[in-house]
């Protein structure tokens, strides 16, 4: 089986997409012949106001040790 491959493009913002190419019948209906992708968004995450809340449960509990976490959300 032969997979055709469509190539993956990017936004202006760097987000991948997958075209799909639209076909029309006779009759002038779109349709697609392979899905296509395309991302739209992308989750921003900032948790530095974070730590004033955590810090009221009592410091010491150390709630603002998971802000200190090494590995970055993204």
């Amino acid at each position: 089986m032969t997979q055709n491959l469509r190539p993956i493009e990017y936004s202006d913002k760097g987000y991948p997409m997958v075209h799909s190419e639209v076909f029309h019948t006779a009759a002038g209906t779109p349709y697609l012949k392979a899905p296509g992708v395309a991302m739209i968004s992308a989750p921003s995450v900032d948790l530095s106001g974070m730590r004033p809340f955590l810090d009221g449960f009592g410091t010491e509990l150390d709630f603002g040790q998971y802000l200190d976490d090494p590995v970055e959300i993204s």
